[in-house]
């Protein structure tokens, strides 16, 4: 038996070897967004969190290090402490499509699955006089469990019919209990064994947190669409029966996520725009951080923690917040809109969805140096002279686009008072201090002085998606959503629509060869012009979003589709081939080549790749016409869980592909279709099957081709 786990391990190796060999594409290290969420404290200090890829992960020295103590296949949904330091989990086994409690007296070393005849958990609570409560949906019923001896036994405590319970909150001698419903989206008191109704706000906002400061005072989060200003946080005084919405530093523009009070009565909330602070039981707040990000979360223990894209620490004296402390044991690839590359220090730039990212060392390691979690779509420019380095993002709460510059290489940013929302794209020039900006709602904006002042040049009918300088002399490019082409021959100060042979007018994505034709990418394909925007060909790639284009030193065009393609042309576009080989992505999102003509990538979901050999460095054999039928090996090899195949086919035909097992018993079938001429890569997964070895084979006419593959999870 060793010998034959040895023997699978030695061609495991030399497969891997030999497609590294091949492959066109490796998997940078990131840029890589951290996932962590339902944070919770133990009152002996330790964190416990969980993260988003499944498993429970424990911090003994305040969120420095973390090591996972399990459920690493299933997913953490709830973690709750128990005044006894006893742990309650509601985790979710995606096998069986169920939530099971389970609960831990030995703070998670090990665990133990409680079973109750319901099947619907919802919140606990501990109404610190040693009783513990769950509740469970039943129907249109919650049944309130309590246990009094730290969830041995449990017995029916209330019910409760008007909808699902997010928080049950005790307090004064539990005089009063509160108890918060994310379905009618009020708060009700216990009264007589009745539970009562106490209207907090508006229909249009939502509840989604309420606490109770040291002194008695009742506070109510609350959040809402952006056109809805009545939110932030509510406060009463006399025991629920009336209700203040707080004006304070802007806090009532606010989505609040949750409240917190820590040991000295000092109260925390994390919002729309960071951690708010109060000293006075929430009559008035002071913003302590974070102003650009989304924060999920705030738990107070010895120290201040939220949540973001990853955890923060609040450092009380330095006055910030300490970035970093999230070595949760493996990580989230970003998706990642955009890539820039600094050729005066040879760093990369990527702008992703929880902020931009910088490398130094092609990838190995990248610093995220603007975490902004709330905007994404963000584009970064990098202006030559003084090297400005800009970065754009949209801000889904307000519905803006935000403008930061900074003068460092990321060090420190700078707000800039960008005059119109939803920045969709930036260009820089030749000319110090010049940018342009064009908008979602398809205004062009142009700038002298580096961003501090704007006037607007144009406007049109939809989103501008993209800008080109074009290095010719007054000559400026424009690509809109839905209008097609625009082009002004004088700097910018007019401009007009040039359309003439587009069939479709929703441009993705532009650049220019050294000749000076123009290529733009559209939701069917790609076009190009030789005369400057004058007439349109379409030159391939139909059917398919061309998102990102790149052009290299030989004028080669390299082009990204939403399908997770890359092709390439060395002909201006005449002919292409499927450039792809080792990306594992959904969607190309971004192209940038360095000064050497490799290829750094930016995909949705799987981070950044680049090219292992520079684009200029293409095989002649890449570029000949299909002239057999040809199944190429899998890759990944070994896979887990899904793997890529590739194949060719010279002539229409008829073509099918099906997986078999060991004993020839039929797996899948992949393909059965009719195939026209071409290159051809489709993506297998086998979450659901063993790990062992399996045969993939082509039937097309009378060619027939099998190959093995080896699935190790």
């Amino acid at each position: 038996m060793k010998t034959k786990n040895l023997l699978v391990i030695i061609l495991c190796l030399i497969l891997f070897v030999s497609l590294s060999n091949a492959q066109t594409w490796r998997q940078t290290n990131g840029p890589r967004l951290t996932g962590c969420s339902n944070l919770a404290a133990h009152p002996n200090g330790d964190l416990y969190a969980a993260k988003d890829d499944n498993g429970l992960i424990h911090s003994v020295d305040i969120g420095d290090s973390w090591n996972i103590i399990g459920f690493t296949d299933q997913r953490v949904d709830k973690i709750f402490i128990a005044n006894s330091g006893y742990i309650f989990l509601q985790v979710f086994n995606s096998q069986t499509n169920e939530t099971n409690v389970f609960r831990s007296t030995d703070n998670g070393t090990t665990w133990n699955q409680l079973f109750f005849s319901y099947s619907d958990p919802g919140c606990f609570a501990d109404d610190g006089i040693g009783n513990i409560y769950l509740s469970f949906k039943d129907g249109s019923t919650n049944n309130i469990l309590r246990s009094t001896d730290e969830g041995n036994n449990w017995v029916l405590w209330s019910q409760f019919n008007q909808g699902i319970i997010q928080k049950l909150l005790f307090y004064d001698n539990n005089n009063y209990i509160f108890l918060m419903s994310i379905e009618t989206n009020k708060i009700y008191r216990l009264i007589n064994n009745n539970w009562v109704e106490y209207v907090v706000i508006n229909d249009q906002t939502y509840i989604t947190s309420i606490e109770v400061t040291h002194n008695g005072i009742l506070l109510a989060g609350s959040k809402g669409p952006y056109w809805i200003t009545v939110k932030g946080i509510l406060r009463s005084s006399d025991n629920g029966l009336t209700w203040q919405r707080v004006y304070s530093n802007n806090i009532e523009n606010r989505n609040i996520t949750s409240i917190a009070v820590n040991s000295a009565g000092i109260l925390f909330t994390s919002t729309s725009r960071g951690v708010y602070k109060s000293t006075d039981d929430g009559a008035s707040w002071n913003q302590i951080g974070l102003q650009c990000s989304q924060t999920y979360d705030v738990v107070c223990v010895n120290e201040i923690f939220t949540i973001t894209g990853g955890l923060h620490r609040w450092n009380d004296l330095l006055n910030i917040w300490e970035f970093g402390h999230t070595n949760f044991g493996s990580f989230v690839y970003n998706s990642t809109f955009f890539l820039a590359f600094d050729q005066i220090n040879q760093d990369y730039f990527a702008a992703t969805v929880s902020g931009v990212f910088r490398t130094s060392n092609e990838g190995e390691t990248w610093d995220n140096i603007l975490p902004l979690y709330t905007n994404f779509w963000f584009k970064i420019f990098i202006d030559g002279n003084p090297n400005y380095l800009y970065a754009n993002g949209w801000d889904w709460e307000t519905i803006t686009g935000k403008l930061y510059r900074s003068p460092d290489r990321g060090v420190t940013w700078e707000l800039l008072d960008f005059p119109v929302g939803g920045i969709y794209a930036l260009m820089t020039t030749s000319i110090p201090g010049e940018i342009w900006c064009g908008s979602y709602y398809g205004n062009i904006h142009y700038s002298s002085d580096y961003g501090v002042s704007w006037a607007e040049k144009f406007s049109v009918p939809s989103a501008i998606t993209c800008l080109q300088s074009g290095n010719i002399q007054g000559y400026m490019f424009a690509g809109t959503a839905s209008s097609g082409f625009y082009r002004s021959t004088d700097s910018g100060n007019t401009w007009r629509e040039f359309n003439i042979g587009l069939l479709n007018y929703s441009v993705e994505s532009v650049a220019m060869n050294s000749t000076h034709d123009i290529f733009i990418g559209t939701q069917d394909g790609i076009y190009r012009s030789t005369d400057l925007a004058g007439n349109w060909q379409f030159v391939g790639l139909s059917q398919d979003t061309i998102s990102a284009i790149a052009i290299n030193s030989l004028d080669y065009i390299l082009a990204g589709t939403l399908s997770g393609h890359i092709y390439i042309s060395r002909d201006h576009g005449e002919n292409w081939i499927d450039y792809s080989w080792g990306l594992n992505a959904d969607q190309i999102l971004s192209i940038v080549l360095d000064e050497n003509d490799f290829a750094m990538v930016g995909t949705s979901g799987s981070g950044v790749y680049r090219s292992f050999n520079s684009t200029v460095d293409i095989r002649e054999s890449d570029f000949s016409i299909v002239t057999s039928f040809e199944l190429f090996q899998n890759f990944p090899n070994p896979f887990n869980p899904s793997t890529k195949i590739k194949y060719s086919v010279p002539q229409t035909s008829q073509v099918q592909i099906k997986v078999f097992d060991v004993l020839g018993n039929e797996i899948v079938t992949l393909v059965s279709e009719e195939k026209v001429v071409g290159i051809y890569e489709m993506v297998w997964n086998a979450a659901n099957l063993p790990s062992g070895v399996y045969f993939y084979q082509l039937k097309a006419g009378e060619y027939v081709n099998t190959k093995k593959m080896i699935l190790l999870k």
